[in-house]
């Protein structure tokens, strides 16, 4: 068969190594973008954070515009790395499966309807200040970073659809095309623009310093 339901999270274990594979893909191509805002000879990391933490701190809340988009790579590098280890290890399944033993376990699991509504209000809270920062940092030139906002937005979309862990939600998501899962697709799609977001500024910047 062509199209088929996987309902356990371990029986296609390839697919959360090739997850979190793109994950340090994008957290690889995020850093590099990173170095190319800094100005100056190529220097490591252990001094060049610091250094950007020192100006954001400085100038706040008005920093100079390369230190914004530096500060910007540096922190979807950050995520990258969560997001790969958190693939690694499966961290959601886990988590989904001890929150439904303690709600059956406390006998509220058939009335957990609230507070999946709370987790989506509260996971929109979230997306909504990080993006409210993004746009601090970003400002006026949000625009040459379109793609990292839509990717953003795709991939704080899809783990907030996951982490409310909905049962027609999750039958969705683990419906597969050719072994293929959807949620798969969906997280891909963001990790993707990222690194063709980090790809595109690393040549601009290559291409301005030549």
């Amino acid at each position: 068969m062509l199209c088929a339901i996987s309902l356990g999270p371990d029986d296609v274990p390839w697919g959360r190594v090739a997850i979190a594979l793109a994950y340090l893909l994008c957290a690889w191509a995020c850093v590099l973008a990173y170095k190319t805002e800094k100005h100056g000879p190529d220097r490591p990391l252990r001094q060049t954070v610091p250094a950007l933490w020192r100006v954001l701190r400085k100038h706040w809340p008005h920093p100079p515009k390369p230190a914004r988009r530096a500060a910007v790579w540096l922190a979807l590098t950050l995520g990258a790395l969560l997001a790969a280890l958190a693939s690694a290890v499966d961290l959601h399944e886990r988590v989904a499966e001890v929150g439904r033993l303690i709600a059956q376990g406390d006998g509220w699991y058939a009335g957990r309807t609230a507070l999946q509504t709370g987790a989506v209000l509260g996971v929109a809270a979230v997306a909504g200040v990080v993006l409210w920062v993004m746009r601090r940092l970003l400002s006026e030139q949000a625009g040459q970073f379109r793609l990292v906002v839509i990717g953003v937005v795709v991939l704080l979309a899809f783990w907030g659809i996951r982490a409310v862990s909905l049962h027609d939600v999750d039958t969705v998501m683990r419906f597969s095309v050719l072994g293929v899962r959807v949620q798969w697709l969906i997280e891909l799609t963001g990790i993707g623009l990222l690194v063709l977001a980090a790809a595109g500024r690393i040549r601009e910047r290559l291409r301005d310093r030549g």
